[in-house]
């Protein structure tokens, strides 16, 4: 949704990238303290529960060398990690379990 509504698009991430800062997400009047929040914006379920999942569903029904070409392209937009040691018995590297790509 920050993506189809232009609240993030690949050049505020290049930019962000460039200037090794993080995105700076839009502030929005909170109608219950009446001050100026970005947490709208926050993920989580409340908020980003049904699209995620809808999107997963989509992305379930891709090939899997569509799901390598888009994480090939996604890459050059990582940041380098000094944890770059995930294995397959690290669970925090593991996707979710209805991802389609989990071993559950």
């Amino acid at each position: 949704m920050l993506y189809a509504t232009g609240v993030i698009t690949i050049e505020k991430i290049q930019d962000a990238k460039a200037e090794n800062q993080a995105i700076k997400l839009p502030l929005a009047i909170n109608p219950s303290t009446s001050k100026q929040s970005s947490r709208h914006t926050a993920f989580g379920d409340l908020g980003w529960g049904s699209p995620t999942r809808a999107y997963l569903q989509s992305i379930n029904k891709l090939d899997a060398h569509v799901i390598h070409t888009i994480m090939d392209e996604a890459k050059m937009f990582m940041k380098a990690s000094q944890r770059d040691t995930a294995g397959a018995d690290d669970n925090c590297a593991q996707l979710a379990e209805g991802s389609g790509f989990s071993s559950d």
